[in-house]
């Protein structure tokens, strides 16, 4: 038998580039283990999750967006000081205003934003990962 020489590691990921992107979906959860995945997340109502931000617990919006012609990514938005340039990136993609009063995720839902997709290896092992947001 013979090696053939392709790398297969990032098959059935969405490739690497710049795409259009719906935001279809803000899930709001809620670090109740020791990693962020199935076992240790849990994904509470927008009440629970104010009330776990302003406690010792670690919060973050899950958010689910469309490729058309590619399907859905998910992209992790964490709710702490050193990761909140990323919410502003987010909402500005989104075209949604924030100033010093907060913001609304929820205006957020069915915005196109610009997307940029890289293939990185973690932990978890080889994936498509949203790596910038911008307008469209």
């Amino acid at each position: 038998m013979g090696r053939i020489d392709i790398d297969v590691t990032a098959a059935g990921k969405m490739p690497e580039g710049n795409y259009s992107a719906t935001v279809v979906k803000i899930e709001y959860q809620v670090l109740t283990g020791e990693k962020w995945n199935n076992e240790g997340t849990t994904t509470v109502d927008f009440d629970s999750w104010v009330a776990a931000r302003n406690t010792d617990k670690r919060v973050r919006a899950h958010i689910t967006l469309n490729v058309p012609g590619k399907g859905n990514i998910w992209h992790d938005l964490y709710i702490k000081e050193g990761a909140l340039g990323f919410v502003r990136q987010f909402l500005t993609a989104c075209q949604v205003h924030f100033g010093k009063e907060g913001f609304d995720f929820d205006l957020c839902i069915g915005k196109q934003v610009g997307i940029t997709i890289v293939i990185k290896e973690d932990e978890y092992g080889v994936d498509s990962k949203i790596s910038k947001l911008y307008k469209v």
